[in-house]
């Protein structure tokens, strides 16, 4: 009777499993789809040859391409089906193919991008931070980055936060974009070609190389790539001419003469800086007026908070401006910056924590801009000499006591809601931070 019972829990659990797959998996044909018949034969053959056996298969158009949307399980070690996604061009070349594999199986279908995932803020237990069930692949053509995208949601005071990590195979994090569209079709990934001279100042720089992501925005071209297991960012201008290069390293690559010359690791040291508190490092090379120069910058730990420290062949200096700066970023946020921040010029861009964080030069202010992945501005923040401080906040300060020797640091932070200047003060004993508003009230102390 125990074995009877048993087995009949079995086959129930199997009955459920594939109402499951057939209700949830099952892939939907989208808003758009088309007539099979009505596409070039070349797309229909090349699919045929790809793909033998798919099932479940809708057409739609996207852009110029023909989308397939299908079950194709043939290359899996599981038999279970999964939602696939494939672009062909209208001459019958594929483009890409999007599927998806359970987070059960990356530790053994990509071991690299499991270790540095779980090696990651992300991937720890104690950081609150859950991953989706699935993690969707994307394979593309010859010469590009195959890419894995791991969803990750944590939530606090009743928000719900979503970050979609990429991660190439070989484990190195390209892009954290946070609160992506639920709806994105991974399009902007389709495989691009550099073109021209750009092409050939590549292969002369890098030898090997694959393609993360090509952006063309006000006439000029960013090429991020994966060489040597780092990533680089390339920009050239109009021209094609190359106007700066952007490495990021790892912490430990300051103890690799290869990426971060001694000198440079000496000159952090005689500074009182520690190697051992370095979190990251970029590397720039950029275009001086057809000569190249090249800075270092530390992210460094410094107690609860983190600092940047600029490093040249000099010594220590401070953020340089150089000839040829400046990174592609999307049209809305050209927009939005030249709205809001009329004549800045955009010096940096990067993902950290989730966030794209722009980097501009205004009123001779480096700050920086930080927009959610939808592209939607979140707060702007800048660092202030006391000089410069509004004499609304000088006033207060004079109220409580402080005079500008008093003052150690100041930010300020500006969002929808207003401006708030986070002053940090240091007098005898007392450490104080100060937050205050554009009127000179006091907010919040501690």
């Amino acid at each position: 009777m125990k074995t009877f019972l048993s087995l009949w829990t079995v086959l129930f659990a199997v009955m459920l499993g594939l109402a499951s797959c057939n209700k949830n998996d099952m892939p939907e044909a989208p808003p758009g789809t088309v007539d099979p018949s009505t596409l070039p034969a070349a797309v229909l053959q090349e699919f045929d040859a790809r793909y033998p056996g798919a099932t479940d298969v809708s057409w739609s158009i996207k852009n110029d391409y023909a989308v397939a949307h299908f079950y194709w399980d043939s290359a899996r070690s599981d038999s279970r089906a999964r939602n696939h996604t494939a672009w062909f061009t209208m001459r019958g070349e594929w483009g890409m193919t999007e599927t998806e594999i359970p987070f059960a199986l990356l530790s053994t279908l990509a071991p690299k991008v499991y270790e540095a995932f779980s090696a990651s803020t992300y991937g720890q237990a104690s950081s609150g931070w859950m991953t989706d069930d699935e993690v969707d692949v994307l394979l593309r053509g010859e010469g590009t980055e195959k890419l894995y995208v791991i969803e990750v949601s944590k939530k606090e005071a009743g928000k719900e936060t979503d970050v979609d990590l990429y991660y190439t195979e070989d484990g190195v994090l390209v892009k954290e974009i946070i609160d992506a569209d639920d709806n994105q079709d991974y399009d902007e990934y389709l495989p691009q070609k550099p073109a021209g001279n750009i092409e050939a100042w590549l292969k002369q720089k890098f030898t090997a190389y694959t393609v993360v992501e090509i952006e063309n925005e006000d006439g000029r071209t960013e090429v991020e790539v994966i060489a040597k297991g780092r990533k680089h960012e390339v920009l050239f201008d109009a021209s094609q001419n190359w106007l700066s290069v952007k490495t990021d390293l790892y912490a430990m690559d300051a103890n690799n003469a290869e990426w971060v010359p001694a000198n440079i690791v000496e000159a952090l040291q005689k500074e009182s800086y520690e190697v051992s508190n370095i979190k990251e490092i970029e590397r720039y090379e950029v275009n001086k007026s057809g000569n190249e120069y090249v800075y270092f910058c530390f992210e460094m730990r410094s107690g609860r908070d983190e600092v940047d420290v600029y490093v040249d062949e000099t010594g220590i200096i401070s953020r340089p401006s150089v000839g040829g700066e400046g990174v592609t970023v999307e049209g809305g946020i050209t927009e939005f910056l030249a709205q809001k921040y009329p004549g800045a010029v955009v010096v940096d861009k990067d993902y950290d924590d989730g966030y794209l964080e722009i980097d501009i030069r205004h009123d001779n202010i480096i700050k920086e801009v930080k927009f959610n992945g939808r592209n939607e501005w979140i707060k702007t923040t800048w660092e202030l000499r006391y000089a410069a401080l509004p004499e609304a906040i000088r006033q207060t300060l004079t109220k409580e006591g402080y005079q500008q020797a008093d003052v150690d640091d100041i930010e300020v932070t500006e969002n929808a809601s207003g401006v708030l200047y986070e002053v940090e003060i240091e007098k005898g004993h007392i450490e104080k931070t100060l937050i205050i508003d554009a009127q000179g009230v006091i907010k919040q102390q501690y």
